[in-house]
C-alpha cells in the first residue's frame, strides 16, 4: 500500500504475555502491520512485542468494574478495533463507537478460575458477553467448537477462522530416542497438571515428562514425590524461541490434559514438527485430534500409559499425519482472512 495512508487497527488484548492468546496476537502484528498501521493496546506487556509495532499500555478498568475512559477515548482514534476477548476491552470498544471486531477464544468454566477477582469477572463475562458479541460488527471464532458454543450461547454465527503455526519444520520425520511427553502452557490445575502427573506411573518407567510454560509448580511437588517420579517429571519454566522450538523438536510427542480448550495452540505446534499429541477428550483439543487423526484422546488418567503404547507403534504414520495437518494451517492464510474481513469492514 505504498503511497497511501494505512487503515489504523487497535489490536487489544488484557495482558500480551507468553501463551497461546499472546502468541495469536503477536502473528497479528507481525502478518498485518504491512497493509494496516497496528497499534497493540493491552493492560500489561510481558513480552516482546515485533519491531516496527507501536505499544500503548492502559487499564481497562477504573477501578474494576468500571471501564476507563481513557481507553474508550483512546480508541476513537483507530478506524477498526480487533477484541481479542478480553471483557474491559470490548467494553470500551463498544463505548467508542467504531467498526470492531471480536475474536471469541470461548469462556473457560467459572469454577476453574483461580482468584477471588477471576470468579467475579467471570460472573460479569457470563452475563455481559452475548451483548458484547451480538453489538460486535464481526465475530470470528478459532475453531469449530467455538462456533458452535457462540451459537448456542450468543446468538451469533461466526466467522471461522482457526489459528495456524510458521510452517512444518524439516525435524519432523525424526523419531525421538528418548520416550518424553511434553507439555506447553500454564502450569496451573485447570490445566490438568495434576492429572499428567498422575497418569505418569501407567506409562513405561523410560517415559518422561516435561513441563513447559508459566506458573509455579509448587502444589504438584507434593504428587511427585508421593509417585515417586522425582526423575521423571522436569519444570522449564518459560521458554522463548529457539529453545521452545528445541523443546518440540526433541519431543516423543506433546500432551494436555487441560480441562477445557478452545482450540489448543501447543498441539498445533507440536504437530509443526511432526509430534503426535495426546489430549484430553474436550472441546478443542478434540476436534484437533478428530480432525488431523495425528494422536489420541483419554478420557481417565489411567488410559494415558495405553496410548502411550498406541504412539509408539504408530509413530511415523501418525508424525505424517500431524505434519500433513500442519501444512494447511498457516499463520498466512489465518492473517489473510483477517485483513480480508477488516477491509470489508473499513
Amino acid at each position: 500500500m505504498s503511497g497511501r495512508i494505512k487503515p489504523r487497527v487497535a489490536v487489544c488484548i488484557g495482558p500480551f504475555e507468553y501463551g497461546g492468546q499472546g502468541t495469536v496476537v503477536e502473528q497479528e502484528l507481525i502478518h498485518l502491520q504491512e497493509e494496516f498501521d497496528v497499534t497493540l493496546v493491552s493492560e500489561v506487556v510481558r513480552r516482546t512485542v515485533p519491531a516496527g509495532v507501536a505499544a500503548l499500555t492502559v487499564s481497562a478498568w477504573k477501578p474494576f468494574p468500571r471501564t476507563n475512559p481513557v481507553l474508550t477515548d483512546l480508541l476513537r482514534q483507530f478506524d477498526l478495533v480487533h477484541c481479542n476477548d478480553s471483557l474491559g476491552m470490548m467494553l470500551a470498544a463498544r463505548a467508542a463507537h467504531k467498526p470492531f471486531v471480536v475474536t471469541s477464544y470461548g469462556i473457560a468454566p467459572i469454577r476453574l478460575r483461580s482468584s477471588l477477582r477471576s470468579k467475579v469477572e467471570g460472573q460479569i463475562t457470563l452475563a455481559a458477553y452475548p451483548h458484547l458479541y451480538r453489538s460486535a460488527n464481526a465475530v470470528v471464532a478459532i475453531s469449530g467448537y467455538i462456533a458452535t458454543w457462540l451459537r448456542g450461547f450468543a446468538g451469533v454465527n461466526a466467522k471461522l477462522i482457526p489459528l495456524g503455526v510458521s510452517g512444518v519444520k524439516a525435524s519432523g520425520s525424526s523419531r525421538p530416542s528418548t520416550k518424553n511427553l511434553l507439555y506447553v502452557g500454564e502450569i496451573s490445575a485447570r490445566k490438568g497438571i495434576r492429572d499428567l502427573i498422575e497418569g505418569l506411573p501407567y506409562t513405561p518407567e523410560d517415559v518422561t515428562l516435561d513441563l513447559v510454560g508459566r506458573g509455579s509448580p509448587k502444589q504438584f511437588l507434593s504428587g511427585i514425590r508421593r509417585l515417586h517420579l522425582a526423575g521423571r517429571v522436569r519444570f522449564h519454566g518459560v521458554l522463548e524461541q529457539p529453545a521452545l522450538a528445541d523443546a518440540y523438536a526433541s519431543a516423543f510427542c506433546t500432551c494436555t490434559a487441560s480441562f477445557w480448550e478452545g482450540f489448543g495452540l501447543p498441539i498445533l505446534e507440536g504437530f509443526s514438527f511432526g509430534r503426535p499429541s495426546i489430549v484430553r477428550a474436550q472441546g478443542g483439543m478434540l476436534e484437533q485430534i478428530q480432525q488431523s487423526g495425528a494422536g489420541c484422546t483419554f478420557e481417565s488418567t489411567d488410559e494415558i500409559g495405553r496410548y502411550v503404547d498406541v504412539v509408539s507403534d504408530n509413530w511415523l504414520e501418525l508424525s505424517t499425519r500431524a505434519m500433513e495437518f500442519a501444512t494447511i494451517h498457516s499463520w498466512r492464510e489465518t492473517f489473510r482472512a483477517y485483513g480480508d474481513l477488516f477491509r470489508s469492514l473499513i
